[in-house]
């Protein structure tokens, strides 16, 4: 609600909230109850599993619907969906061009869980390193119950690499990694996804780490004054430190603001809008409704967390 500025009585809209309760007939129900009141677009953060259906009822009732999820395909429901949300191939695309471009490593070796989390990360990051010309050394996967790393450690190695990208969550990341340095004596570069963007994550690591770098869609730790601006007032309004979530849902509001400042606030105005900046990034929609975005780049240097880009 922040980013809608609800308290300033002089702008000309009005919000309507539906809470779903989490309840996917409420969320059907909402989106045509929303369509009625009039609403020229509505903003939802829906469960993944009926995420579809709910864009499926925009769709039909041609009333254009951002949606806050990952799930792949969803913009491809049709003209009025729109997705505005990180998803593991924007933070490929980041993360691989930081990598390229400042670090000039082109050569990795994919460390990954058997898991839907760990081969989309997995395609995305393949898909990008080859769109740069890199190169994939070796793919190395385990169970999601795997306690001894040593055997795929063994075997990466024997290989010569750049960096080793691991898309799993803190906890098992922060083994493996630590693993790495009792078995191997090499200084290793690795490459997570924005999972890792948690203190846990460092003091779980044991032994040494020479660096990490992945991206995020958001951090507290940007100078940017419009960040600095909603952090602090994110602050003063909730008495807590903002969230991606919230950081996201912002940026949307002030997004459309825009638009029904500058043009009529419709489909075909907010597939216009390009190179947004906002606090989760530089932000533009594609010709399918997705989403483009320019993130932050974080390097675990020290133990600490720092905004490399």
């Amino acid at each position: 609600m922040l980013a809608l500025d609800i308290l300033n009585q002089t702008r000309p809209y009005k919000i309507f909230v539906w809470d779903t309760k989490s309840d996917f007939y409420q969320e059907i129900l909402g989106v045509k109850a929303l369509k009625h009141r009039g609403a020229l677009v509505i903003i939802a953060l829906v469960e993944d599993k009926n995420v579809e259906e709910v864009c499926k009822r925009a769709q039909s009732l041609s009333v254009p619907i951002v949606v806050l999820t990952s799930k792949p395909h969803i913009p491809d429901i049709g003209n009025y969906v729109f997705r505005d949300f990180i998803t593991p191939k924007i933070q490929m695309k980041n993360l691989v061009n930081y990598v390229f471009n400042k670090l000039n490593l082109s050569s990795f070796v994919i460390l990954r869980p058997e898991s839907d989390y760990g081969e989309a990360f997995s395609e995305a990051f393949k898909e990008t390193v080859f769109a740069y010309g890199g190169e994939i050394v070796k793919e190395v996967t385990y169970l999601l119950n795997t306690k001894d790393f040593r055997p795929q450690i063994r075997d990466i190695a024997r290989s010569h690499f750049d960096a080793i990208f691991i898309p799993d969550k803190p906890l098992r990341a922060a083994f493996i990694i630590s693993e790495f340095a009792f078995y191997s004596k090499r200084d290793l570069v690795f490459l997570g996804t924005d999972l890792w963007y948690t203190p846990k994550f460092i003091k779980l690591i044991q032994g040494q780490l020479k660096t990490a770098y992945f991206a995020v869609g958001f951090t507290n730790e940007a100078k940017d004054p419009y960040v600095v601006g909603f952090v602090n007032k994110f602050k003063k309004t909730y008495n807590e430190m903002p969230h991606y979530l919230a950081a996201q849902a912002y940026d949307i509001g002030k997004m459309l603001l825009y638009l029904l400042d500058q043009y009529t606030l419709d489909k075909d105005s907010i597939l216009m809008l390009k190179n947004f900046r906002g606090v989760t990034g530089t932000t533009s929609f594609l010709p399918n409704g997705d989403v483009d975005k320019v993130l932050h780049i974080i390097q675990i240097r020290n133990r600490q967390f720092i905004l490399a880009y």
